[in-house]
């Protein structure tokens, strides 16, 4: 096999190469005006290594067995890779000819050998290099240059640029956006240095702070914050739900409080109100107070006294919108109280709320809510609002209890719902857990009420009932499974009438009971058996077998009629320990070694059933 490669001249680098070579066979003669196909491949490596690019083409050799084809160029039958991604600087390149004569269905391997050199422009399509200084202008709607760093290391960059003294960027655009930078989930700008903002519509100036408008636009603007003076006293008219006096920290350490007042003798704060609240505070955070107020020496942290005026409010908490939102909030640590009622005659705490939580109370180590009555009701709960609670609680860990009610003396109830005639005394909305002394819960098991409706746990409906009405003929000495078409009880729905078996739901003995009506066409001389199989963890074994024989035996010779048969009853009955998911069927076969026929069938009867059901869970 001769070949020569020579790459095809263009004023644009072309992204194929000539190659000509002469097809001989084993004994150095040509093929001389033959078409054939011819696979090139490409190798990375070595001779052997792996095929980067891969084509099969159509040649006609000339009366010389000569071929010329153009590797890369359109026109292949079949190829494999891209030879536009062919990495012609990474690693030697070892060009394969092999060539399928007509009628045969194998390729000749025709030798491979090493590129000695990568065809002029498709190397250069890598190795050109970027020459400074550069400068182009081309119109383009999208963007001229894009760079992509696919490395996974946090510190990697896209873009390095440096300057010894002058500028490393300089950026600069008629209308639009000189720099624009984003960063979906990252900082989209980090600037280690100084910052200078000039030019545009900004005036910068000494002390001047930097304020945006509607849209994000910053520019320098006077600094108009001035300190307060004190003594300081004065009266204003403002706006509707504008405040006078409004600060706002903005510090992610929510133990820095926005304002700290302190007096060494009388009170921190004294607020008074005509017709409104004397002190309002808000939170945002589900998790935080509008108002704080702690004492180290046994006093309140905040008190409220409504004086000489009825149905006024000492202190009075308002939830807003959300479940989370509470109206008061008291938090008793260790050994303390969250919230402290003390009532002569009335209400000790009353708490009100339109759409969130009129009073909530967390304990760290001990009850958020605890309340004792010698003669009236510990806690009422009410609410006016459909699918909301009088009272909630909620369990935030793992085993903690949102509501407890617990019965110390004789025929006292821990929790009591009650509801009149129309309405519901309990809804549950999730799963409920039964447990605890007089209870034995298991799978399975159903809550069962005593004459005095007092519930426990009882084993279910655990049983079935089926029978086949189905005439089926038995082939001679092989097992086959007994069809049930008609199911009459399946309590826990634990038997599968497309696979003709029951699985245990528990584990403990059952009671199973079958029997098999068989009738014979041909010859009384037969046996029917019967056997209880069963399938635990994948494996099949009998779990009983029964055998039945003819009701009689005639002589031979003897000429039966003939519409004769006679029926012969196959039956199994017992108890039997079985596991959970257990699964069991009926299986039967027949014996009739003087036909050797399938002249066994099953009676379209319910004389053929299969019943079962739990004794006792183990």
């Amino acid at each position: 096999m001769l070949y020569f490669i020579t790459v095809a001249a263009a004023a644009q680098a072309p992204q194929s190469f000539n190659y000509q070579g002469v097809a001989r066979n084993t004994t150095g003669t040509p093929y001389v005006n033959q078409t054939m196909n011819i696979r090139l491949s490409i190798h990375t490596g070595t001779a052997s290594g792996n095929v980067e690019y891969a084509e099969v083409r159509t040649i006609t050799t000339n009366a010389f067995g000569l071929f010329t084809v153009q590797v890369g160029s359109a026109g292949a039958n079949t190829t494999q890779g891209n030879f536009l991604t062919v990495s012609w600087s990474a690693e030697a390149k070892y060009l394969q000819s092999e060539v399928n004569l007509p009628g045969t269905m194998n390729y000749i391997d025709l030798g491979t050998v090493k590129l000695q050199s990568v065809p002029y422009s498709l190397y250069s399509n890598e190795s050109a290099a970027l020459k400074l200084p550069f400068s182009k202008s081309i119109s383009n709607p999208d963007y001229l240059i894009s760079l992509t760093n696919t490395s996974s290391e946090t510190n990697s960059t896209v873009l390095d640029i440096n300057s010894t003294v002058g500028n490393s960027i300089k950026a600069e655009s008629e209308s639009g956006t000189a720099v624009k930078a984003s960063s979906p989930f990252g900082t989209a700008l980090d600037v280690n240095g100084a910052i200078r903002i000039t030019g545009g519509n900004t005036s910068p100036g000494n002390n001047k702070v930097l304020t945006s408008d509607a849209s994000g636009n910053a520019m320098w603007k006077e600094n108009k914050a001035q300190g307060l003076q004190f003594p300081f006293d004065t009266t204003l008219n403002t706006v509707f739900n504008t405040p006078i006096f409004h600060i706002k920290n903005t510090a992610v350490n929510n133990s820095v409080p926005v304002a700290h007042f302190e007096n060494t003798k009388g009170m921190g704060i004294l607020s008074v109100s005509d017709s409104s609240y004397g002190v309002s505070g808000y939170s945002y955070s589900p998790v935080n107070a509008g108002i704080v107020g702690g004492n180290g020496y046994g006093g309140p942290g905040v008190l409220g006294t409504a004086v000489n005026f009825p149905g006024g409010v000492g202190v009075k908490g308002i939830a807003g919108i959300g479940n989370t939102s509470a109206g008061v909030f008291g938090d008793g640590e260790t050994s303390s109280i969250g919230v402290k009622g003390v009532s002569v005659s009335h209400i000790g705490v009353y708490a009100n709320s339109t759409d969130g939580v009129g009073l909530q109370a967390i304990s760290t180590n001990s009850n958020g809510v605890y309340a004792t009555s010698v003669n009236d009701n510990g806690i009422i709960g009410q609410t006016g609002m459909g699918g909301k609670a009088g009272v909630v609680g909620n369990s935030l860990a793992n085993g903690a209890i949102g509501v407890l009610g617990e019965g110390y003396a004789p025929n006292s109830v821990g929790v009591y719902a009650k509801g009149p005639i129309g309405t519901l005394a309990l809804e549950v909305n999730g799963l409920i857990k039964i447990d605890g002394q007089g209870q034995y819960p298991g799978a399975g098991k159903t809550l069962t009420s005593d004459a005095n409706g007092i519930a426990t746990w009882k084993n279910g409906k655990i049983g079935f009932s089926v029978y086949n009405t189905t005439e089926t003929m038995i082939p001679v000495n092989v097992w086959v499974k007994v069809p049930f078409s008609n199911k009459e009880f399946d309590g826990s729905n634990n038997f599968n009438a497309a696979n003709n078996s029951f699985t245990t739901p528990v584990k403990g003995l059952y009671n199973i009971n079958a029997q098999v009506s068989f009738r014979d066409y041909n010859h009384p001389a037969m046996r029917g058996n019967i056997r209880l199989v069963c399938k635990r963890n994948g494996v099949i074994y009998t779990k009983a077998l029964r055998y039945a024989f003819a009701d009689a035996e005639y002589p031979a010779g003897t000429v039966l009629p003939t519409a004769f048969y006679q029926k012969v009853i196959a039956s199994i009955s017992g108890d039997f320990y079985l596991l959970a998911n257990d699964e069991v069927w009926i299986e039967v076969a027949q014996n009739n070694s003087i036909l050797g026929t399938p002249a066994l069938a099953l009676n379209a009867t319910q004389e053929t059933f299969f019943s079962g059901h739990l004794v006792f869970e183990d």
